[in-house]
């Protein structure tokens, strides 16, 4: 449901291979087309990339198999996309010696000549600072009725100067 949580478990199994290798067959039964979800391309990239000439061979054949079902997505030219798509996912997978006789297989049905890694993508982060409309003191004070109360009532100061609902 939270994709921001199975991109860390990827990027962590990445990171700390000796210690979460085993992860990677967990997340292929968690997410069962994992290449059709475009939230994890980075990570799956990179971890592939990194870690494919540690795979185990059981981890190789369950890729494989993946890959070789193609995408769920039938767009007007299947063949070409399917050859792509193949394409750009054996290509992280280039250091094992079958992804990359596959991937130049693909690479010949697509016409693409070479798959550019995907984009990270770029996350900023400010400070936002507001002040409480009630002390602390008063707040520590409350029971928790009475500050349920309190939130269920209260009305912010809303970003175009009026009150909004509770908040």
């Amino acid at each position: 449901q939270f994709p921001v949580f199975r991109r860390l478990v990827l990027y962590l199994i990445n990171f700390n291979w000796d210690k979460y290798s085993a992860l990677s067959e967990k997340f292929l039964d968690v997410i069962r087309h994992p290449f059709d979800e475009s939230d994890y391309e980075v990570e799956l990239y990179e971890l592939f990339s990194d870690r494919g000439k540690q795979f185990s061979q059981k981890l190789i054949e369950r890729l494989d198999k993946l890959i070789q079902a193609g995408p769920r997505y039938n767009p007007d030219d299947k063949e070409k996309y399917e050859a792509y798509w193949k394409q750009k996912w054996y290509a992280p997978l280039r250091s094992i010696p079958k992804f990359k006789e596959l991937y130049e297989i693909q690479k010949n049905k697509s016409k693409v000549e070479e798959i550019e890694p995907p984009e990270k993508e770029d996350m900023s982060f400010k400070e936002v600072v507001y002040s409480s409309p009630i002390a602390k003191e008063n707040l520590m004070s409350m029971d928790c009725v009475a500050i349920a109360k309190y939130l269920l009532s209260f009305k912010g100061q809303g970003r175009r100067g009026w009150n909004e609902g509770p908040t």
